[in-house]
């Protein structure tokens, strides 16, 4: 057997290994193509939505079994939605009373088990998914989060705009021996069924954004 040649150089596993004479990749395409790849990967997933969104055949039975399927499946997740948020909201009156420093600890240990479980959202955001269908905003500026605590509120009492729930606001005191520190505040709120638009963000369409923002006109208008 013909020994293995020597592999110099920084890409050593690019070479030919066989022996066969076959013409080494140029190193210089991996990183080109580990930069692109994100971008095939969405266009791959444009495509597919693209492909759902073709309407079905007028009368096809298959269809309409599929359809009556997910009706069938989308009523029955609304109703555990349903019955999950209303526990969830008991459970955040009772928790409400607890005092800050206990709720803030709590907290911090469900954000860590969220990023865990779901991951961070960017290494800049401040606002984590976290277990039993809530969400949690933490670190921002304390008269903020009060007036988004309270807005919330408001507009899902008086309006039928689908906002989350707010459930508590706890407020971290300024550390005393810190001359820098500031109060934080941490806002808990239910979670609103489907995804993120920071999720999914780089794959809408056109269409679709403009979808988003005729309802966002509606809902403010």
């Amino acid at each position: 057997d013909t020994p293995l040649d020597t592999l110099d150089g920084a890409f050593p596993l690019l070479g030919d290994h066989s022996q066969s004479g076959t013409e080494k990749i140029d190193p210089r395409f991996i990183g080109t193509h580990a930069r692109l790849c994100k971008s095939i990967r969405y266009f791959e997933l444009t495509k597919k939505f693209a492909a759902d969104r073709l309407p079905c055949v007028s009368g096809s039975l298959i269809c309409r079994s599929l359809s009556y399927f997910f009706v069938q499946f989308q009523q029955a997740h609304r109703g555990i939605l349903s019955i999950t948020g209303h526990l969830t909201r008991v459970f955040g009156v009772i928790w409400s009373l607890f005092p800050a420093k206990f709720r803030l600890a709590g907290y911090n240990v469900l954000r860590r088990l969220g990023e865990r479980l779901y991951g961070k959202s960017n290494g800049y955001s401040t606002v984590q998914r976290l277990p039993f269908g809530l969400y949690l905003k933490f670190q921002g500026e304390v008269d903020w989060f009060c007036n988004e605590f309270n807005a919330l509120r408001v507009v899902r009492r008086f309006t039928s705009i689908p906002v989350p729930h707010s459930l508590d606001l706890a407020i971290k005191p300024v550390v005393s021996d810190d001359p820098f520190s500031t109060p934080e505040g941490y806002l808990l709120t239910t979670r609103l069924p489907g995804q993120p638009v920071s999720s999914c963000l780089e794959i809408l369409s056109d269409q679709d954004l403009d979808q988003i923002s005729y309802q966002l006109k509606d809902y403010l208008s």
